[in-house]
Parts: structure tokens; C-alpha cells; sequence
């Protein structure tokens, strides 16, 4: 029974190490941005599938929005995505899918710029999915386009209503402070009567776009940070089910936060998360792959090869940290389902050291980690 044990506590580790490294690949190969071992496992795990997520650890990691652009050439040019969602304005980019209108995180980036040529080139259509009506078109034209909507539709609104609406867009997270607490209450009731009218349901677009307005304004005014994450993510997922629901025929890549596109839920992303709430309302129609760097300008590598040495750190099953790799963490859930509810210690995204040792194979099914990582560097604004 002694010798049993002993050998449990000897060997357990190591088979422990061979489950989780067995699945982890290389990045590329000699002949290939990505290695053909790499495009076997994603072809096979978005077959029939019509969202593919890509995250980012934070959203000015520059090396990430590299990598990320490999996989969108693969996506597009071998498995026919021709649209990519942004965690960015949904109004503004239905209307018009320009690069102008997302966030300057990405529309501004140095290491972004590769994208969006690819994007011409390849006739890609931009989306957004953010309930944020962010852009400057959005706060110029939403209000007046609204107005008209509710006209054409016989639908009863005042001059005061549409007054609030265009404050409550320019004030965004002030809004509190800078709209009276009446106007706010009759922005809330006059929009809650407004979607229920049954020729707003007739128009999806339109529906949902007041679903926005109504979603950004408790996102603006909510004096709890949790819940406001929360409400953005649940109002973003939605968004993803009216793209789904609206071009069934459409294959989409949606371009995101890992904290965004995570399959289960997180203490540090509040009561919900956009890939959970999709996943409830579209079950196995997506396949979610997180993007990270190991080394960054800021970190030490004698720091990094001492936290590889402990078996609660992802890193600690990559062969090495002097290339890329790609973690199937689909195939490990699924042969070692025990291993799903292990947390382990990885930088996959900007939180508070607690938050960062969790159950990340439950999170995503694929992770790839980055060697090489860099800070986005970004262009004047013109």
C-alpha cells in the first residue's frame, strides 16, 4: 500500500504534465503562419460552426492583434468568413462598415493596419457588437435617425425625448450628473413604451437598436461597476444572437477581449459574460480561442521561467517559451474532463493578481501564447 502511494505521488505529476502537453502544438510550421497540425484541429472544431471568437489578453497588447490577424487570414482565405464583428459601435457599423467608426484601439493601431488592407483586399464586411453608441457618427446621426424611424412608424415620442437621447449620448458614463434625475425617469419610461410597439417589433434593426439605447443608458448611469460590465456583456451577446438569427448564412469572426468571449463566466467580469449568454441562446454554434504573450518589454524573463516551474501555471506546459504555441483546450476538457475544474496561474488578461489564477481551460477551447509580445504602438489621428 506504501509503494502505492509512492508511486501515485511520484508519477501523478507527470501524467498530469503529459495530458495537458500532448495537446499543446506548435504555432507554425516552416511553410506555413500556421502549422497544418493547428489547422487541422480549428477546421475540425468550426465545422458547421458560424461564429469563431478571437480574444486579446488586454486591447493594447500589439502582438496579439498580430497573431490575431494570422487567424483571420486563415478564417477568411481557407474557410470562407467574410464578416468580422468588433467589440465596437453596433449602430454605426450596420450602417456603415468602416474602420472609422470602431474603437482607436484597433482603427488606430500600427499593428492593425496589416488587417485592414486584408480587409479590402478580401472584401471583408465589419460589424460591431458594442451596445455603446461610442463613435461620432452614431452621436450625430442616431438621434435624428430615430426620430424619423418613430415618425414613419406612427409611433408617439416627443421633441423632449429625442432631446434626452442626444444628451444622454454625449454625456455618456456624466450622465448622472449632467441630466436632470426627471429627464432621466422620462427617458426610461417614454423607451419602455416605445419598445413594446408592435411596429417597432416589425423592423429587427430598429428593435434592436433601441434595445441598444436602453442598454448603454444603464451602462452610463449604473453606479455599480459589475453590474454596468455585466449589463454591456448581456446587451452584446444579444446582439451577437441578432446577427446569427438575422444572416443565418453568414459566417462571422468576432474580434474581442478574452474577458468578453470567455465560454463560462469570471468573478472579474461580474454577474455575466457576452460568450456565456451566447453560448445559453446558441449552443455549440462557436469556438472560442484566446490570444496571450509570454514575454512583454515590462516582464522579466528570469521572473517567467521561475513561475514555469510550478504545475499550477499554464506556461509550465509549453516545451519552451522561444516560440509560439497553440493549447487545445477542447480536447483536454474532453479526454480529461477532471483537469477542466483545475485553475491554473496565466496572464490572459489585465486583472488584479487574484483574479488570475482560474479555471482557464474552462474558459476557452484553444489558447495561443505568444512568445514575442509587444505594446500596440498607434497612428496620429488624421
Amino acid at each position: 500500500m506504501k509503494k502505492l502511494f509512492f508511486l501515485l505521488v511520484v508519477l501523478f505529476p507527470s501524467i498530469l504534465s503529459a495530458q495537458i502537453e500532448d495537446h499543446v502544438y506548435e504555432l507554425s510550421d516552416s511553410s506555413n503562419i500556421l502549422s497544418e497540425s493547428v489547422k487541422t484541429i480549428i477546421s475540425k472544431n468550426i465545422d458547421n460552426k458560424q461564429f469563431v471568437f478571437l480574444g486579446e489578453s488586454f486591447h493594447r497588447s500589439g502582438a496579439d492583434l498580430r497573431k490575431k490577424t494570422d487567424f483571420v487570414k486563415y478564417l477568411v482565405k481557407e474557410k470562407g468568413f467574410e464578416n468580422i464583428i468588433f467589440e465596437s459601435d453596433f449602430y454605426a457599423l450596420y450602417n456603415e462598415h468602416q474602420q472609422s467608426h470602431l474603437y482607436g484601439i484597433w482603427s488606430q493601431a500600427e499593428q492593425c493596419q496589416e488587417l485592414f488592407k486584408f480587409f479590402d483586399e478580401y472584401s471583408v464586411t465589419i460589424w460591431g457588437v458594442d451596445n455603446k453608441f461610442h463613435s461620432p457618427y452614431s452621436k450625430k446621426t442616431f438621434p435624428g435617425d430615430l426620430e424619423k424611424f418613430l415618425k414613419s412608424e406612427g409611433i408617439d415620442f416627443s421633441s423632449r425625448y429625442i432631446s434626452i437621447v442626444r444628451q444622454i449620448l454625449e454625456s455618456e458614463f456624466k450622465a448622472n450628473d449632467l441630466i436632470a434625475p426627471e429627464d432621466l425617469l422620462y427617458f426610461d419610461n417614454e423607451t419602455e413604451k416605445i419598445l413594446i410597439h408592435p411596429n417597432v417589433h416589425k423592423n429587427r434593426f430598429w428593435l434592436q437598436a433601441i434595445k441598444n439605447l436602453r442598454s448603454c443608458s444603464i451602462v452610463y448611469r449604473s453606479k455599480d461597476v459589475k453590474l454596468s460590465i455585466a449589463e454591456r456583456d448581456r446587451q452584446m451577446a444579444e446582439n451577437l444572437s441578432f446577427f446569427a438569427n438575422k444572416y443565418p448564412g453568414k459566417k462571422f469572426i468576432v474580434w474581442a477581449a478574452n474577458a468578453h468571449i470567455a465560454r463560462t463566466d469570471s468573478e472579474y467580469m461580474g454577474e455575466k459574460t457576452m460568450g456565456v449568454e451566447f453560448l445559453k441562446a446558441n449552443p455549440d454554434n462557436s469556438y472560442h480561442i484566446a490570444f496571450a504573450s509570454v514575454k512583454m518589454p515590462y516582464r522579466k524573463i528570469k521572473k517567467i521561467q521561475r513561475k514555469r516551474k510550478s504545475r499550477k501555471n499554464l506556461l509550465h506546459y509549453l516545451p519552451d517559451i522561444d516560440q509560439d504555441y497553440f493549447m487545445d483546450a477542447k480536447e483536454i476538457r474532453s479526454k480529461f474532463p477532471e483537469l477542466a475544474g483545475s485553475p491554473y496561474y496565466a496572464k490572459l488578461w489585465s486583472a488584479r493578481k487574484k483574479h488570475l489564477k482560474t479555471e482557464w481551460l474552462r474558459h476557452f477551447d484553444a489558447i495561443v501564447f505568444i512568445e514575442d509580445g509587444e505594446l500596440a504602438q498607434y497612428l496620429p489621428l488624421k
